[in-house]
């Protein structure tokens, strides 16, 4: 799959192909609304070389070229799918009216047209590709001659005008997603600029506090938001905390001793007429106004939540401004929006306790998840079973992620797996969960040794696993998160994330190492990702996240032998 590019870092990526002896093919178009006869035709192309580079027409070229009607399709929407075929190396936005001025660059050894051109020799094109020495060919138009843009639009509004409105329902979505957005817009605005309910809190009058973690489901986020509970009941030594959260979260502070009362997140809280429900749900509200908190903390930069807590009538309110939305909230801490944040968000969690007026110098043991005895037997007896001591030489591995893009190869953990078993005498423990077991099923077959799997476990069982070993290794995700908290040394593997804000060591960085590529897109954020859907399903707008398939198994044995060395030398601090 195709690497999106411009054009001037698309010239030295070309330059270092040739020296391997490839063969350059360049082809272009429009490729709106895109159907089999593009994936021929792209097809086809690649056959006369090595290297397909494909360049795709600006939505501003169409428009001169098609009529103000085209494109249908933007094109950051239409390189992204030329780009996701398999036979596509590069893909890159050209502006011209034709492709000469990146012929002239490029140097292709081939350039393709489609025999619809008529005679090759007519064709502006042949003129600059034969100059240097390079050939103009002709593609016969593919099996699918009859699939073309023009005729499925024409199906389109032929169909629309028996009846199937495609246009109307697409402009009826649109139009209400734009309609709460904009609401959404105005009211915070409004509400920034007519209600100011900034006060300071008076401590001495504060008994019962609510923490509200329920606006996201992430592991690692969650446990980075921890060192805020041991801080606050530093603050206030005797009063009530109560945390409230989600359900799949409440292992992480269920044996939290600062913590007095943990409350679920709960849908049927919010069954309500449908008009009120997803915003301000009664019956949540009136459940929290019983208990009369004296002050809240969010975690989470939620204005519905904002809102709920408000109506409840809870007094002092301390909270994240993001995007306008802390007009609610008496002690409002600034916060940029993700992708504008220069630091780790276990420090812009911090930053709430601040508006507590509290000194304090984080450690890595507030980040601390506190598991029992039993999940402690349940490691101890898990190592009892594969035969290992507890002075051996551990190391934990977590090969998946919940977002595939950021998953390092099955084929770099199995030999890694096997240099830590042969060269330093590892015992590797396997960690992960049923999503995982394919992943790693393949591991075992790549590996010559076989490591222990751990695919049960749950989270505070692998509190009690992680506590025996010297090392984590893993990707960028919850399980490496877990492993700073116990505070484990670790080993992470970066592509789309950015280790300076999700590194497992925070407070201590040099009990962590992070491997990565140092590429012009990583770490992308969002915006590695073509669309949300694509988002959730783990995947790149390239299809194969280079920023991944890059880091060598030297460069995660080398981590290693680097962690080794400071863990000889007393060097961790």
């Amino acid at each position: 799959m195709g690497l999106v590019v411009n054009l001037d870092h698309l010239l030295p990526l070309l330059e270092r192909e040739r020296k391997k002896g490839k063969k350059v093919v360049t082809t272009n178009g429009v490729f709106d609304v895109f159907h089999s006869g593009h994936v021929e035709g792209l097809e086809e192309s690649k056959k006369f070389g090595d290297i397909l580079v494909v360049g795709v027409n600006s939505d501003a070229c169409v428009k001169r070229l098609k009529g103000e009607n085209r494109p249908i399709v933007s094109e950051k929407d239409r390189l992204r799918v030329v780009a996701s075929i398999n036979v596509v190396n590069y893909a890159f936005i050209f502006d011209e009216d034709t492709p000469i001025q990146f012929l002239e660059k490029i140097k292709p050894n081939f350039h393709v047209k489609g025999s619809e051109y008529g005679n090759p020799k007519d064709l502006p094109e042949y003129r600059v590709v034969t100059k240097y020495g390079g050939q103009l060919k002709i593609m016969e138009r593919p099996k699918t001659q009859e699939v073309s843009t023009s005729a499925m639009l024409r199906k389109v509004i032929e169909r629309s005008r028996r009846g199937l409105n495609v246009a109307a329902t697409r402009r009826y979505v649109v139009r209400n997603y734009i309609k709460n957005r904009l609401i959404l817009s105005v009211v915070t605005s409004l509400g920034s600029l007519l209600i100011n309910l900034n006060k300071p809190i008076n401590h001495k009058n504060i008994k019962k506090i609510l923490l509200i973690k329920a606006g996201g489901a992430s592991l690692g986020d969650t446990i980075y938001s921890l060192p805020i509970i041991p801080l606050i009941r530093k603050k206030y030594p005797k009063v009530h905390i109560t945390y409230y959260t989600r359900k799949q979260l409440i292992d992480l502070v269920k044996h939290n001793p600062n913590v007095d009362k943990i409350s679920i997140y709960d849908k049927e809280d919010e069954i309500l007429n449908p008009f009120l429900r997803q915003f301000v749900p009664l019956k949540l509200i009136s459940k929290i106004k019983r208990e009369k908190y004296d002050l809240v903390i969010h975690v989470d930069p939620n204005l519905r939540f904002y809102l709920l807590t408000y109506l409840a009538g809870i007094p002092n309110s301390v909270g994240f401004d993001m995007l306008k939305r802390g007009f609610l909230l008496t002690q409002k801490v600034p916060l940029p929006i993700s992708l504008e944040r220069d630091k780790h968000e276990a420090l812009c969690y911090l930053d709430l306790v601040k508006k507590l007026d509290l000194d304090f110098k984080p450690t890595q043991e507030l980040m601390k998840v506190y598991n029992t005895k039993e999940d402690d037997k349940y490691a101890e007896e898990f190592y009892k079973k594969n035969k290992i001591k507890k002075s051996d030489f551990i190391v934990g591995m977590q090969p998946g992620a919940m977002a595939a893009q950021r998953s390092w190869t099955i084929n770099g953990y199995a030999q890694i797996i096997d240099l830590l078993i042969e060269q330093k005498k590892a015992k590797v423990v396997i960690l992960g969960g049923d999503n995982d077991i394919p992943r790693i099923k393949e591991i075992e077959k790549l590996a010559r040794n076989k490591p222990v799997v751990n695919t049960d476990a749950n989270k505070l069982q692998l509190v009690g696993l992680m506590k025996w070993m010297k090392l984590f290794i893993g990707s960028d995700s919850g399980l490496s998160a877990l492993a700073g908290s116990t505070d484990v040394p670790t080993i992470v593997t970066y592509g789309p994330g950015d280790p300076m804000k999700w590194n497992p060591h925070p407070f201590g960085d040099n009990r962590s190492i992070s491997v990565r590529k140092e590429l012009w897109c990583s770490p992308c954020h969002e915006l590695g990702y073509a669309d949300p859907k694509l988002k959730a399903a783990g995947k790149c707008i390239r299809g194969n996240p280079i920023c991944m398939t890059s880091i060598t198994v030297k460069d995660v044995y080398y981590a290693i032998n680097e962690m080794i060395d400071r863990l000889n030398g007393n060097k961790i601090i």
